[in-house]
């Protein structure tokens, strides 16, 4: 991973090891963490995705929607935790032409998206949470799943033994589930 100066956002990038037209996967973090959080798990993700972990622009700030540089929309993936989950989940229904699928961990659907989840019709999406989250409880997130999956969206729902964080199992299902997605 580098932080390199070329986006307008303090970031690390790994570059796939495809040379030429790598699948990407953009992580954002949760609230009150930066682009370094979600590290252990890209490092886990396969290789031949170009990953971008980018720092939120604002400290502490709510949700602003921001754009890095035109990527090839049917290759981007969205990887969020917490914030980021919420803010994943988000950005797909608000532009589902934008992102290939999202991963939304430990997060919930924001209500005033309730009412947009069609647009997710057909888009995968993979939603763990915590069993034992007592920041984002995960009847929030199972909430998501459904909502998500009413819209037409190709979900998965999984919950795991772990309070408002990722468990290691968790991480191997999303590789797992990635695979091919891309």
């Amino acid at each position: 991973m580098s932080d390199s100066g070329e986006l307008p956002l303090v970031h690390e990038s790994r570059p796939g090891s495809v040379e030429e037209n790598a699948p990407a996967v953009v992580l954002i973090h949760g609230r009150g963490t930066n682009e370094r959080d979600l590290l252990p798990i890209a490092a886990q993700l396969l290789d031949e995705l170009h990953v971008l972990s980018v720092r939120a622009p604002n400290e502490m700030g709510g949700p602003n929607s921001y754009t890095w540089y035109d990527l090839d929309p049917d290759r981007v993936g969205l990887l969020g935790f917490s914030q980021g989950a919420i803010t994943s989940m988000s950005a797909l229904l608000e532009r589902p032409e934008a992102y290939r699928w999202v991963v939304a961990l430990n997060g919930y659907l924001a209500e005033s998206h309730h009412d947009e989840v069609d647009n997710a019709e057909g888009k995968p999406v993979f939603v763990g949470c915590g069993a034992m989250d007592q920041v984002i409880p995960p009847e929030r997130a199972e909430q998501a799943a459904e909502l998500l999956k009413e819209g037409g969206a190709d979900v998965r729902f999984e919950r795991y033994g772990v309070g408002h964080g990722t468990a290691p199992q968790e991480i191997t299902d999303v590789v797992t589930w990635l695979e091919g997605r891309y």
